[in-house]
């Protein structure tokens, strides 16, 4: 092979691979607010949302509550769900919601600091953020809840949204 087109065959492989980086990272939820706390919970989520092992743990359980849908095709709809989820905060020290979602995730930011260990804390705003995102895509793709739970906290830790945010939980890191 002569030089030249040695070159441009490494320049069409360095091209691609960074498009697949670039696609491969997209950010799925937006904020463009000031708290700091939010701010990095949404870039750990989407680094979550990217991230092939998550998929895995989530198809890895074997059923959710109060649903029809199987656990592949939530999943599925999860990670090929192409839209961006805009987040807004409000401030509400009385509400008893960390947060609210139909076609944006809205954010107590007065619930953000519930723990005094800053990891710990991280990791629960990083669950709310999937949390809610779980129910964004569900309500976006046909505008009605299919694997949601009732607003009762009650018996919801085995829905979709519940059982999502505690693996991404767990799967959370600074």
């Amino acid at each position: 092979m002569n030089k030249k087109l040695t070159f441009q065959l490494f320049l069409l492989i360095i091209s691609f691979l960074l498009v697949s980086t670039i696609q491969a990272q997209t950010n799925r939820i937006v904020y463009k607010g000031k708290k700091t706390v939010l701010s990095k919970a949404v870039k750990e989520a989407n680094r979550l949302l990217n991230d092939s092992t998550f998929y895995k743990n989530i198809r890895s359980v074997s059923s959710f509550d109060s649903t029809n849908y199987s656990v592949a095709q939530i999943s599925r709809e999860i990670q090929t769900f192409q839209g961006e989820i805009q987040i807004r905060s409000y401030w509400n020290p009385l509400g008893t919601a960390n947060a609210k979602t139909l076609e944006k995730i809205s954010v107590n930011t007065s619930k953000l600091n519930r723990y005094k260990d800053p990891l710990k804390n991280h990791k629960d705003v990083v669950n709310t953020l999937i949390h809610e995102y779980v129910h964004a895509v569900d309500y976006h793709l046909d505008g009605t809840f299919n694997y949601s739970h009732d607003f009762n906290s009650e018996g919801q830790e085995n829905t979709a949204p519940w059982k999502i945010g505690s693996i991404a939980e767990d799967m959370a890191r600074e």
